[in-house]
């Protein structure tokens, strides 16, 4: 799968894992992500979460354990797996966008970010069967 942090469509996805992973936490978290620069274009690039308030809320120490982790991705997944109704393209209120990402809302689009998780959680079962 070739992905490219530095893509339009990539710009804001990193905020939104986080916005999508934050039910299994709790509702309203302090939860963030950022992009780490790579240099191949064609690897995946990785995510870092962070607590986004000085010393942290705990909320990434509780994602250091597996179960949990993979809980918020399978959330994330579902959140933008289409049963919010908007099309592959674009995004709605149901699954990417919030008041705080509006500046980006035409940048949003929930394929790729289905994508992405549905490729992480794909290596994560084979990990499991091997």
């Amino acid at each position: 799968m070739k992905l490219n942090a530095n893509a339009p469509r990539w710009i804001h996805w990193r905020r939104n894992l986080a916005r999508c992973a934050r039910p299994p936490l709790s509702r309203n978290t302090t939860l963030n992500a950022r992009w780490r620069n790579i240099i191949a274009a064609s690897a995946l690039p990785p995510l870092v979460l962070y607590d986004n308030v000085p010393g942290g809320a705990g909320l990434v120490s509780r994602l250091e354990n597996e179960t949990m982790l993979r809980a918020c991705l399978e959330t994330a997944r579902q959140r933008v797996s289409g049963a919010c109704g908007c099309g592959d393209d674009t995004s709605c209120y149901g699954c990417l966008r919030s008041f705080r990402n509006q500046f980006a809302h035409q940048y949003l689009q929930r394929r790729p970010v289905f994508q992405y998780l549905e490729f992480i959680l794909s290596i994560w079962q084979q990990k499991d069967f091997a």
